[in-house]
């Protein structure tokens, strides 16, 4: 089963700013993100939080919620060093 990807308005705030040559990255990894926790998308855990999640690209992180509808809610998408506050 394909996941649906949404973005908050918060993540597509962060999306419009980030620099042109890390949106096609970030797409792809929407993209693959659809097929579910592939081995080789760099997926974890947060601590702290039930269903909270982060997804590695590059120097970005994906901040994201799993739903148990094959929901997966993005709610940030931003630089390593400002993800986790």
């Amino acid at each position: 089963m394909r996941y649906r990807i949404l973005l908050d308005t918060h993540a597509l705030r962060d999306f419009q700013d980030i620099p042109e040559p890390y949106h096609t990255s970030i797409k792809e990894k929407f993209e693959r993100l659809k097929e579910g926790f592939l081995p080789d998308l760099d997926i974890r855990k947060l601590k702290g939080f039930k269903n909270t999640y982060r997804l590695r690209v590059g120097d970005y992180r994906i901040i994201f919620e799993l739903n148990p509808d094959y929901e997966i809610i993005v709610i940030g998408i931003r630089p390593r060093k400002t993800a986790y506050r």
